[in-house]
């Protein structure tokens, strides 16, 4: 098993994630694929609502990156999580 990291495409993040919705996961699978339907499955009105124009994005890497996670790195935030309780906000250094 690998541990992935999702989170919007900064981009497109106005216009899908919106209210209720999942700012992003930390999910343990087998595959991109796999962490990706775990994602869609269990995100807010992002992965519900169907009146959107983009539907569904944790599954399409074009509004979502999805990474593994590694131990590997020079000493740094993995993580950092902030913001109210109903809004999950993840800035993670991607260098590191």
């Amino acid at each position: 098993m690998k541990i992935w990291l999702l989170q919007p495409v900064e981009e497109y993040e106005d216009d899908i994630f919106t209210y209720d919705c999942a700012y992003g996961f930390v999910i343990r699978a087998e595959s991109e694929e796999q962490a990706r339907q775990i994602a869609n499955a269990n995100g807010g009105n992002e992965s519900t609502d169907t009146d959107k124009k983009i539907s569904h994005p944790w599954l399409d890497p074009e509004y979502s990156y999805c990474e593994i996670l590694t131990a590997k790195g020079k000493a740094g935030i993995v993580l950092k999580i902030t913001g109210r309780m109903d809004r999950f906000i993840a800035n993670v250094c991607r260098k590191c």
